[in-house]
């Protein structure tokens, strides 16, 4: 009904328009149909633009069925321009009709419907009192696309830089085929940064659909909505009229714009390891998953920011490295209040905190035991995490000694923390091939060593708290130390570790039937040993007190060995 393009009336050369109305739903009045409009004085000022032909006559323009199919025609040439016009069953305005509320001029106002002549023959084809063809429930889609801002140079809303050159379209369900947004553009006919069109639709209860700068999935940028209208990252209306208008929504929101809230987001890398040549980019519902926006470090700080204006409501968001260098935390939550500027605190790259002190690199051994888990021939231990970048960089670990235990030792590591995994997999160059990934929610497990990942299994986190050498070491799939083998023997008898939770003094109570020489270790959430007891030679009943005030809030392993075996108690420390 539409057509996409810029108004021009610097040019006066015309275009013919034929208007065809089916009238098969009508008794079509002895005096036959008619159409009336502003056909003669565009701007009802006097100028005839087109002095041919009268304005809102409704007699002067007879439509007429040549072929007798029920569809009356009547052609005008026309200056390019808005049109406002209206059919009329007879010669007399008591038998004009009454046009939907969907493709009125003005819905408020006016019941007049509106074309927009160009340069080109077109032609307007629709049903009498309908928006459409014959039968057709129709909708009028609607956005505010006045505060996009694509290109961040703080003047939004530009065709050509923040909207596409191809305009903004329209895709959803109640299209055949489907989700077709190249098919359905919008139109911003008089330049208030309103984009709208009036579409058939199917014929169903309830539609989703959504909002794209461009015209395909691919180099346009959709809409992921959030508010009271959203159907996951799509809008969804439900339909209780044939003819449908839609609320003026604005770009991202199921609310109308208003004048946007300044946000500035704002992330530390100055103790991150990788190479930031490719620049830092602000990922989520504010600036598109896919593509993001890049953000800057002006004054060399390692605070990378960038200001965003957005509407009221709820967005997540997260940083990448480049193009693929995302963080390992979930996505991060913004609720944006009218009105209300906000500079949003600088967290470090991959945690929900602020950075915390920068250490030298130093090496990190990190081992694993399987477990339950079968190794099969051919196939290997993996560690990978978002300083490998994940899959792509992964790094085989090797059981030398046949304990039973896989390490790799990395040199020189220099993340401060971050988020890893361990991997079962082919012992070849596709990484990504058949493996057994770690699953477990690491986040809830006895002994918490990950971080919630929404919509995903959670990943393991590490922290370096010094710029010491370092040993992570876990059982496969749990927050268990790998010094704990799975076969595990009796080195004493009755052990008790008490009191449980402890705060101040643990007792650690056990009977040797043997003589032997006992060493307890305390091991933390990350498999280090943070405090060790050699008790030399042991032989019968015995209790030890250990201090652990200084110990962080954590659950921890008490380890009693004697060197060749070992024996476990886990303990809580407040």
């Amino acid at each position: 009904m539409f057509f996409a393009s810029v108004l021009s009336v610097a040019s006066m050369a015309q275009a013919t328009v034929t208007f065809n109305v089916d009238m098969n739903q009508q008794t079509v009045s002895p005096d036959g149909v008619h159409i009336a409009g502003n056909f003669a004085d565009l701007n009802y000022d006097g100028n005839l633009e087109n002095p041919s032909y009268v304005n809102w006559s409704p007699t002067a323009y007879q439509l007429s069925d040549v072929d007798m199919d029920g569809v009356y025609s009547f052609s005008f040439d026309l200056v390019p321009g808005a049109y406002e016009f209206k059919f009329i069953n007879g010669n007399n305005w008591p038998f004009e009709e009454v046009v939907p509320n969907a493709c009125r001029a003005n819905q408020s106002g006016n019941s007049n419907r509106i074309l927009y002549v160009f340069e080109d023959a077109t032609s307007y084809d629709v049903c009498f009192g309908a928006c459409a063809a014959c039968g057709s429930k129709t909708a009028l889609f609607r956005v505010d696309a006045n505060f996009i801002d694509t290109d961040g140079d703080g003047t939004p809303g530009e065709l050509g830089e923040d909207i596409s050159p191809l305009g903004i379209h329209v895709a959803g369900d109640w299209q055949n085929p489907q989700w077709q947004p190249n098919t359905h553009p919008l139109n911003d006919f008089d330049g208030d940064g309103i984009w709208s069109a009036v579409y058939p639709i199917a014929d169903q209860d309830v539609m989703q659909f959504k909002f794209i700068n461009g015209n395909d999935w691919v180099d346009g940028i959709p809409e992921s909505v959030s508010g009271s209208c959203a159907a996951g990252d799509n809008r969804q209306f439900d339909l209780t009229e044939d003819n449908t208008v839609l609320p003026v929504y604005c770009w991202n929101s199921c609310d109308p714009c208003v004048q946007p809230s300044m946000i500035t987001f704002q992330v530390n890398m100055s103790v991150y390891c990788g190479d930031l040549s490719e620049g830092v980019n602000l990922m989520g519902t504010a600036t598109n998953w896919s593509s993001g926006e890049p953000m800057s470090d002006s004054d060399g700080d390692g605070i990378y920011t960038l200001t965003l204006p957005l509407q009221p409501g709820a967005y997540e968001f997260k940083f990448r490295v480049g193009g693929n260098g995302w963080e390992g935390v979930g996505n991060r939550p913004l609720t944006v209040e009218q009105s209300t500027d906000a500079t949003l605190d600088a967290v470090c790259f991959s945690s929900m905190e602020p950075c915390g002190q920068a250490f030298d690199p130093a090496d990190v051994l990190f081992r694993v035991n399987p477990g339950t888990n079968e190794v099969p021939v051919g196939q290997v231990l993996w560690v990978m995490g978002d300083f490998t970048g994940w899959q792509s960089g992964a790094l085989t670990m090797t059981d030398d000694d046949g304990d039973g235990i896989w390490e790799r030792l990395i040199e020189d590591f220099c993340p401060q923390e971050g988020f890893f995994k361990f991997v079962i997999g082919a012992d070849n160059t596709q990484t990504g091939t058949n493996w057994t990934e770690e699953t477990a929610d690491f986040s809830e497990l006895e002994g918490a060593c990950g971080v919630n990942n929404p919509g995903f299994s959670d990943n393991r986190k590490f922290v370096r708290p010094s710029a010491d050498a370092m040993e992570i070491c876990f059982t496969f799939n749990t927050c268990g130390t790998c010094l704990v083998g799975v076969d595990e023997t009796t080195v004493v008898e009755s052990l008790k570790v008490f009191p449980n939770p402890a705060q101040d003094i643990l007792n650690v109570s056990f009977e040797s039937l043997v003589a032997q020489n006992v060493v307890i270790n305390v091991i933390n959430n990350l498999g280090q040993i943070v405090m060790t007891q050699n008790l030399g030679n042991v032989v019968g009943q015995r209790t030890v007190q250990m201090n652990v005030n200084n110990l962080s809030t954590g659950v921890y392993a008490i380890q009693i060995s004697n060197g060749s075996s070992t024996q476990v108690e886990r303990v809580t420390v407040k």
